[in-house]
């Protein structure tokens, strides 16, 4: 049974385990693969996008015929964003954009050569050592084995990744955590998120990557479609205790909106406590006034519409929310700003990029 992470009258998405082929392979046609097991469960899709037999993740389906084409457009105006994590070798610290031309170079391998397409590839690390790194690696464009050829160009192959470093892990470990686009009946924005398998969790701790004993909660992560948990995801911790303090699993609100910022920092805070991310300061506050309480709330200080400053205000003139201890987090570096910002009632300030050890450490002292 494939798990479903969310499905309407026109699009299905699944969480793909790691191991099997999206399609039918002509010189194994016995063999299992993706389409087919969904369709047996939902019925005739159509297929507009794959993973690596190696990946895990967040893959979706189109079950209407007509539609295909509004989701083909989407793709080729670069409006379907993609989200991976991944285990890499070596320790990549600083965040990057890759831009490197690839090209077939074997029957089954492409490269980094000159006259090739044009690859695009943002990385972000998350938690960095001399064992491995885990990073968020977002795609700006689409190119066979794209993240992997990057980041074998760069010095930092997947880990397991037998065709472009080592065999050195169960299967190279990549995930694809995040996808998001338009319906392409309602126009709303839709984000599906996928959880971290065990078999990354398990790499990633035999490296000592503490953050990845979080994983995504399954389920639907969807804007704008009637639904309560308007572009809201949450992020929950593996049953072994990690992150419990005092018996209840402290409750962290993470809101950014920038996605791959969040889905770093918000594995961070996965190591303090069960963590709810909102895209703006607008969701931060609705989610308040729907009677959420937080034990700390960490918050961009620049956004749209609705900034950190204002939710700080807004939390200050609430009774169940002004002694809630808030983290702003700016990429501006200001002795007078962080004045300004703790005389509104702020409980402490960090600058971007933001560590995610000191973010954790810090946020684990307020709660």
């Amino acid at each position: 049974m494939i798990r479903v992470l969310f499905e309407d009258e026109c699009l299905v998405f699944v969480d793909k385990p790691a191991g099997i082929v999206v399609q039918r392979r002509l010189h194994a046609p016995d063999e299992p693969f993706l389409l087919d097991l969904v369709e047996r469960q939902v019925g005739p899709v159509s297929l507009l996008q794959r993973l690596d037999r190696g990946t895990s993740g967040v893959l979706f389906f189109s079950k209407r015929g007509e539609l295909n084409a509004r989701l083909t457009r989407q793709f080729e105006r670069k409006r379907i964003r993609k989200r991976y994590l991944a285990i890499v070798e070596g320790a990549l610290a600083e965040p990057r954009t890759i831009d490197l031309p690839i090209a077939r170079v074997g029957a089954i391998q492409f490269g980094v050569r000159e006259g090739g397409k044009r690859a695009i590839t943002h990385v972000e690390p998350i938690e960095a050592r001399p064992t491995g790194s885990l990073v968020a690696l977002r795609l700006e464009t689409g190119r066979t084995h794209q993240l992997r050829v990057h980041l074998s160009a760069i010095g930092h192959p997947l880990a397991g990744d037998w065709l472009y470093g080592e065999r050195n892990a169960e299967r190279p470990m990549l995930h694809a955590a995040e996808l998001e686009l338009t319906h392409p009946l309602t126009q709303q924005p839709l984000r599906v998120t996928a959880p971290v398998p065990p078999d990354f969790r398990a790499e990633a701790l035999r490296r000592g990557l503490g953050a990845a004993r979080s994983g995504v909660r399954p389920g639907l992560r969807i804007s704008g479609l009637g639904l309560p948990e308007n572009r809201v995801a949450q992020y929950c911790l593996r049953q072994d205790g990690f992150g419990e303090r005092g018996g209840a699993m402290k409750q962290v609100l993470a809101v950014d909106d920038e996605g791959t910022v969040l889905s770093v920092i918000a594995l961070a805070l996965a190591r303090v406590g069960e963590v709810t991310t909102a895209a703006d300061g607008s969701e931060a506050i609705r989610l308040m006034k729907e009677g959420r309480s937080f034990d700390c709330v960490v918050l961009d200080l620049d956004m749209p519409n609705v900034g950190g400053s204002e939710v700080v205000t807004w939390m200050k003139g609430e009774p169940g929310h002004r002694d809630t201890p808030v983290v702003l987090l700016t990429a501006y570096e200001s002795a007078d700003l962080e004045r300004e910002l703790l005389a509104k009632g702020a409980s402490a300030y960090l600058t971007k990029p933001v560590d995610p050890d000191k973010l954790a450490q810090l946020v684990g002292s307020l709660v």
